[in-house]
């Protein structure tokens, strides 16, 4: 095996006020390394690369009071179909069965804090982007809201031209962007993913978590209106 087909989720866990936010982003091992990661190996390089990647894409657009708390990283041993294809028949129901997975903490040079110096919008208006795989319909997407939005990068309920220019290229590096780096003399690059259970009985791969893979992001589209509550539906009572 030249690579681990186990999924990697990172969760980015940061506070605000006192209350903690956990971001997930999901990677895949290149098909081009020589040799497959043991998160127990890799974990301080990844939690490493992932601390410079949140503080140069989400660290300038913040207000100094968040803080990027503890970043984990969980690797998924196992996942199999039940019951597989074959040999039941096509078309038959399937569950998806995760078994034991593996975390590592990674603290190390935490916390780090956003960086303007601004007073900020409450923790449910945020940054907001969508990732789009080639796959179809709401399991080929995933979307991520970073709270912590300072009150000056606001026109109203939208994020100024400026801002919003630079949270298009920052979400993009953020959520669509490789991480690679070397462990004792071994290369690790780490493409994103769109990770979906949903699409994982689509793969129909069985006694393999390889089938969890979405397709690689395809892109990212970043959204100018700020806030996370503008679909609630109404009430009607």
């Amino acid at each position: 095996m030249a690579t681990n087909p186990d999924p990697l989720q990172v969760s980015f866990q940061s506070s605000l006020d006192g209350k903690h936010y956990t971001n997930q982003v999901h990677y895949r091992q290149n098909l081009g390394d020589s040799f497959p990661y043991v998160l127990a190996t890799i974990g301080t390089a990844m939690g490493g690369a992932m601390t410079t990647t949140w503080s140069t894409t989400l660290g300038p657009l913040l207000a100094d009071a968040v803080s990027l708390d503890k970043i984990v990283l969980t690797e998924f041993d196992t996942v199999v179909l039940n019951p597989p294809i074959p040999p039941a028949p096509l078309g038959t129901p399937q569950i998806m069965i995760p078994h034991m997975f593996t975390q590592f903490e990674y603290t190390g040079g935490l916390p780090i804090f956003g960086v303007v110096e601004q007073d900020y919008l409450p923790a449910f208006n945020s940054y907001r982007a969508r990732k789009i795989s080639l796959f179809p319909g709401r399991k080929g997407k995933g979307h991520n809201n970073f709270s912590g939005v300072p009150e000056p990068n606001t026109l109203g309920n939208l994020l100024g031209s400026t801002v919003f220019t630079d949270w298009q290229t920052n979400a993009n590096a953020l959520l669509n962007g490789t991480i690679s780096f070397t462990v004792s003399g071994v290369n690790y690059n780490f493409t994103p993913v769109v990770f979906s259970i949903q699409t994982a009985r689509i793969a129909n791969i069985p006694g393999s978590s390889a089938g969890l893979y979405a397709s690689a992001v395809q892109t990212v589209v970043a959204n100018q209106l700020v806030g996370t509550m503008r679909r609630r539906k109404r009430k009607t009572v």
